[in-house]
């Protein structure tokens, strides 16, 4: 899923050209009277050079060290990535083309980069919490070649570049440092940290990565205060007025942001944006992440910052997961909440995580499992469902940092899961064993896909895929025994009731050739209705009743059938797809009583989990940290 901020990057520039000699600078506006210390350069000045020509250039590792009241960034560079798929990386000789400078408001590096083909420095990134450096996050405009990152500064500050070898080395001093310290600018008037400006912010980021604003536009991105979202800001006005009117110019003549949610705030020196909990509802609100009928909506929000993940079998409460930023620094983590059906929000657990996947019940609601993401693996948690009390971290007993597809056996008594360290199993955790040590078992651990895992009538299922013979669905019993070939398919779903079974074929992931129909079996007859939609299904799922099945249809796979119809004529043509369509993903469900196909929307997301006690209602996940959007969960009520 998604999700996490480590440094979350993501892209902009300035339509500005390099120019390929090292050392040139040239003039920009700048609000700061004050004079550099012995050394800096205010913001103002521009420093550029480098070979915008290069090819395979890789930023390969950003580092911040803060001493004596500088700090220094150190990017580098290298040709060729190990990560992006080259067999080796060598320094870089000469820099790709780079222009950097400071703009004021807020207090920010720009670094533009052109030619870099590898952005390795996401791995390789090391910062000191003394520096003046506070977050950063990298932007890219469509069809513009120009990459640039943008460092945020905690306060105004004087900077020096270089190039040594294979580095760019960015200095910065803080203004309130070299007031300070510097002897020979002794005549250097100190700067009014009340003096307070008025600017106009706007929820536009992605509409100016999208090329629909320009820098004429008088709009640069800046992160907000908690470091976890990018918003456009204006530059500073002296009064609010001044501000109202820029803003009503810019709507008027830019019908692409009319709609957006601007406010007029006021900044004094070094401050960022403050995002209210109510601006940030209307922003997601405003979220278009839908459309039905050929009509782009905004879906019922239930919470922003929320990522639904189940709802609690014993009081009907919601539980999801909130993002967390971490002030002053790029990393996050997550929390476990949950909303009453009053609508009283509470955090469940005491304890944070770096990337909440999943939580699961047990059908008697006495436990509920948390799978976590991290950057080193998975850990799966087994907790007292009443209580909240954690049980045992599984991953510790034997399960592995490899854990996905956890289920629970009929009675909530035996949880099993596909985990591992070294490869992949099959695993137990027995809860009515008395000695802990010994609840945990391997039950199979030959080879199989990771592509599921299901309990049905006292038999696991799962994947597994030869040359030979291609995908089938395998059966083996908890207490001992051999697999046994059951189904070809290569996907399937077991119904909350048990009492059906849904798999597709699709061809042994030849999606090209795929075998788009889908059939559900009945578990206790072994009746089967099998339908065919004309196109490839994804992530098959049940609703809470049993009454329809779930899937979606992926267009950006190309997989779309001839005709886009059924036999029985159902329409299944909502609409076709261009490269430009921001719904690729259209939600399908298909009623076992009326065997009727339905298209409930197209989405610009294949995260959406029916609710777990509602079958009416699927929540759809707006995931966007890597954006730094706002993420948050939607309901989406089905007819």
């Amino acid at each position: 899923m998604l999700k996490k901020l480590l440094s979350v990057l993501m892209v902009i520039c300035l339509c500005a050209s390099f120019y390929g000699c090292k050392g040139d600078e040239d003039k920009q506006g700048t609000d700061i009277a004050n004079k550099p210390a012995k050394g800096f350069s205010a913001a103002g000045k521009v420093f550029k050079g480098g070979d915008e020509q290069q090819e395979k250039i890789n930023a390969f590792s950003y580092t911040e060290e803060a001493s004596e009241g500088v700090s220094t960034i150190t990017f580098s560079f290298k040709v060729g990535s190990m990560i992006g798929g080259d067999e080796e990386e060598t320094n870089a000789d000469i820099l790709p083309g780079y222009r950097v400078y400071l703009t004021e408001a807020p207090a920010r590096v720009a670094i533009e980069l052109t030619g870099v083909q590898y952005w390795d420095y996401e791995y390789n990134t090391t910062t000191d919490v003394d520096s003046v450096a506070v977050g950063m996050f990298r932007t890219e405009i469509k069809d513009n070649p120009t990459i640039t990152i943008y460092i945020q500064l905690s306060q105004s500050s004087y900077f020096n570049v270089s190039q040594q070898n294979n580095n760019l080395v960015i200095k910065l001093m803080p203004i309130s440092t070299a007031d300070e310290t510097v002897q020979d600018n002794q005549d250097v008037e100190p700067v009014d940290d009340n003096n307070r400006s008025y600017y106009c912010i706007g929820n536009t980021y992605n509409a100016y990565k999208s090329g629909l604003l320009a820098a004429e536009d008088g709009l640069t991105p800046t992160l907000t205060d908690n470091y976890s979202m990018v918003i456009m800001i204006s530059e500073p006005f002296s009064t609010q007025q001044a501000a109202e009117k820029f803003k009503n110019s810019l709507i008027t003549k830019n019908e692409a942001v009319a709609t957006a949610n601007w406010q007029i705030i006021d900044l004094g020196k070094g401050e960022l944006p403050k995002i209210s909990a109510k601006y940030n509802y209307e922003i997601a609100a405003s979220y278009k992440i839908a459309r039905i009928e050929g009509v782009e909506i905004a879906l019922e929000l239930f919470e922003p910052n929320a990522i639904y993940l189940s709802t609690n079998p014993n009081n009907g409460g919601i539980v999801y997961s909130k993002f967390v930023s971490t002030s002053g620094s790029d990393v996050g983590y997550e929390e476990l909440w949950t909303k009453d059906p009053e609508g009283n929000e509470s955090l469940m657990l005491k304890q944070t995580f770096y990337s909440i996947e999943q939580v699961l019940y047990s059908p008697n609601g006495n436990y509920f499992t948390l799978l976590e993401s991290t950057d080193s693996g998975s850990c799966l948690y087994l907790y007292n469902g009443f209580t909240n009390e954690l049980i045992s971290n599984l991953t510790n007993v034997g399960f592995g940092n490899m854990v996905s597809s956890v289920v629970w056996d009929f009675f909530g008594t035996k949880l099993y899961a596909i985990g591992g360290v070294d490869g992949l199993g099959i695993h137990q955790y027995d809860l009515l064993i008395r000695d802990p040590q010994m609840r945990h078992s391997v039950l199979y651990n030959k080879s199989f896909d990771d592509a599921g895992l299901s309990y049905l009538d006292g038999e696991l299922l799962f994947v597994r895929s030869t040359q030979e013979k291609g995908s089938y669905i395998y059966k083996i019993m908890p207490d001992g025994g051999s697999q046994k070939q059951f189904l070809k398919g290569n996907a399937f779903a077991v119904s909350p009731n048990g009492l059906y079974l849904a798999y597709v074929d699709t061809g042994d992931y030849q999606y090209e050739n795929a075998n788009t129909s889908v059939t559900i079996m009945n578990t206790e007859t072994g009746e089967k209705d099998t339908f065919d939609p004309c196109f490839a299904v994804y992530s098959l799922m049940w609703t809470s009743d049993s009454s329809r099945l779930m899937f979606f249809e992926n267009r950006m796979s190309g997989n779309t059938g001839d005709d886009g119809g059924t036999d029985d004529g159902t329409d299944t043509d909502q609409d076709t797809t261009t490269e430009e369509d921001k719904y690729p993903y259209s939600l399908w469900s298909y009623t076992l009583s009326s065997k009727k196909l339905k298209n409930h929307a197209d989405l610009n997301t294949m995260y959406a989990i029916p609710s777990s006690t509602n079958p009416s209602a699927v929540y759809v996940i707006h995931s966007a940290m890597s954006e730094f959007e706002i993420s948050a969960t939607y309901i989406l009520n089905l007819k």
